[in-house]
């Protein structure tokens, strides 16, 4: 009778012992899964905001460029200072433009966020099943 009740025991205790691996190990996917929906969204943050500085950089060095004209009218022949200040921002609107399309900081913000968001849901759904 000793065997099988030290038997039993054992078995008891083998998957008490499973059961808190288990529980340890979904833990540990869960904390995962939200330090990858935090950095996810905190990247897409970052990229946003480099997206829209270089947008809104490019919006007035273009509004600057678009008073070339007005500029040379008023103050008269162009001269070595302005050709140099609106070369430069032509080149600035080029440089800019390009490196947008170039990485899409924009673009790849929005999938950034996206993954997040599957992150949490991901985690909310696996906190919903556990319970």
């Amino acid at each position: 009778m000793d065997i099988e009740q030290s038997s039993h025991e054992e078995m008891r205790s083998g998957e008490g012992h499973r059961r808190r691996s288990l529980e340890e190990l979904v833990t540990e996917r869960m904390h995962e899964l939200r330090e990858t929906q935090i950095f996810l969204a905190e990247r897409a943050l970052k990229f946003t905001r480099f997206s829209t500085a270089v947008k809104a950089s490019v919006i007035i060095l273009g509004a600057l460029v678009a008073t070339k004209e007005t500029i040379t009218v008023v103050v008269g022949a162009s001269n070595a200072i302005s050709i140099v200040l609106y070369t430069v921002a032509g080149v600035l609107i080029a440089v800019l433009t390009g490196l947008e399309a170039s990485f899409g900081w924009g673009k790849n913000s929005g999938k950034l966020a996206s993954l997040a968001a599957t992150c949490r849901e991901a985690k909310q759904q696996a906190e919903d099943d556990w319970a």
